[in-house]
């Protein structure tokens, strides 16, 4: 299950090391809901920490999203040519 509210995302995996490394939000582990409330109340009482994370985030996914995007499309189509896929 992956689910993001204002700040905070319900994820493991790749979802959880972006948000991390663009320090865009929260990160939760799944299905763990006193840790979900721990960060509503930490947001709540950060609401200046809580608006940078999401700048940070849209900065994120203007600058690197896309372009890691494109760069796996490239390698993808590139494989598909040499027939390795």
């Amino acid at each position: 299950m992956t689910a993001a509210i204002e700040g905070i995302l319900l994820a493991a995996g790749e979802s959880r090391r972006i948000v991390e490394h663009a320090g865009a939000g929260i990160a939760v582990a799944p299905e763990d809901p006193d840790a979900l409330a721990q960060a509503v109340d930490w947001l709540r009482a950060h609401p200046d920490e809580a608006a940078e994370m999401g700048r940070r985030g849209r900065a994120f996914a203007r600058t690197q999203l896309r372009e890691r995007q494109a760069e796996r499309l490239e390698a993808l189509l590139a494989d598909l040519v040499a027939g390795r896929v």
